[in-house]
């Protein structure tokens, strides 16, 4: 690992943490429930699933099919053409809009989805900061929230009616190389891990959707924090630690603040990636240099216990992210451009099976959606 926290090897960067659209089991979270999950509105039977992976050198984003009994992926087309360096990928939780974030361009690109064939259309695109890193979308699926790793800021925008995306005010400061965001599920606080900074910072999300500081909530237990997830019962916080091979647990205030749920636990080598599952159970962490995906049940206090590795059947998974039935997990492997399909023990969150599917090139974003026909 590079002294220097700015930077570290192109092939291995992590993008956004994933995002779930009706998650299976526990229902869909209603931002005004104060995260508190929902009965989902529409039978499985009127689904479809998807997913996407953002890939940085080709400038493109693959669409895939997901089988809803195995978990495989089925490539479909050649591609859709985003802007330049596309580094991480987000879908409304109605799954209508897709948003990528293109770190070379420095801006955002907008898609609406065909709810029957997952196809993407290309919406427009709207500035950015420096070097977008990270995208992700509230729950209540009104605003975009960017976190720009080289003007260290955080850019805000309102979605439309048509999917398109307006700022909302000027950037608002980040840490030192903000490389990660994620919205907590009552769409009150956002967190972004500053990889630079060592530290997750926190924010309000006001009614406008705009943030508003509440300060560095936590100097992490380990060092270059990449990506950060919130669990879907919006108690607990759980950091990838790129620097320090660990991953680090934090309980939730009402206030939004962190407290560290004792010392990090060990992952692989440099994980790049941390996804929760739909069900709150397990976390699962990509470790770029290890080749693996780690698997950890979560107990009722939030901390982490370790069940297993598993190979990801290539080289820099990247990205990691649970599907929304919470019955499959897919990486990207940045190394061979490869989307890599696992199947979940409902028991004990361990995953198998691992198949592979071929991307674009260098995909460094995956993640699994679900439309309602």
């Amino acid at each position: 690992m590079t002294s220097n926290k700015s930077t570290f090897a192109h092939s291995l960067w992590l993008l956004a943490p994933f995002f779930l659209i009706a998650c299976g089991g526990g229902g869909a979270e209603d931002p005004s429930s104060g995260g508190a999950p929902q009965p989902t509105q529409s039978s499985t039977s009127d689904a479809m699933y998807f997913a996407y992976t953002a890939n940085f050198d080709s400038n493109d984003v693959t669409l895939y099919r997901i089988d809803p009994a195995s978990g495989a992926l089925t490539r479909t087309g050649s591609g859709v053409a985003a802007g330049t360096g596309p580094r991480s990928v987000a879908v409304d939780p109605a799954g209508r809009f897709a948003y990528v974030a293109n770190e070379t361009s420095n801006d955002v690109s907008a898609y609406s989805i065909d709810s029957a064939t997952g196809a993407l259309t290309a919406l427009g695109t709207v500035a950015a900061g420096t070097g977008p890193f990270s995208v992700t979308v509230a729950p209540g699926g009104n605003f975009v929230y960017v976190a720009n790793q080289s003007s260290n800021d955080i850019s805000t925008y309102h979605i439309s009616a048509t999917g398109a995306l307006t700022p909302v005010s000027a950037p608002v400061s980040a840490g030192q190389t903000a490389r990660s965001i994620s919205v907590h599920p009552n769409g009150s606080f956002a967190y972004v891990a500053n990889f630079g900074a060592d530290q997750i910072a926190g924010y309000a999300i006001d009614a406008n959707g705009a943030l508003s500081p509440i300060g560095t909530l936590a100097t992490t237990t380990g060092s270059f924090p990449i990506s950060v997830a919130v669990d879907p019962t919006g108690r607990f916080a759980y950091v990838a630690n790129y620097g320090s091979d660990s991953v680090s647990a934090y309980s939730i205030a009402a206030n939004g603040m962190l407290s560290a749920i004792g010392a990090a636990v060990p992952a692989g080598t440099t994980p790049a990636s941390v996804a929760v599952h739909p069900e709150g159970q397990f976390v699962y962490v990509a470790n770029s240099g290890s080749d693996n995906v780690s698997t950890y049940r979560i107990a009722a206090n939030g901390a982490l216990t370790f069940v297993a590795d598993v190979s990801s059947i290539g080289t820099g998974p990247v990205s990691i992210s649970v599907d929304p039935t919470g019955k499959f997990a897919y990486a990207a492997n940045a190394g061979v451009n490869t989307a890599v399909a696992f199947s979940i023990d409902p028991a004990t969150g361990a995953l198998s099976d691992p198949r592979a599917e071929s991307t674009g090139t260098d995909p460094v974003a995956i993640t699994a959606i679900r439309t309602l026909q």
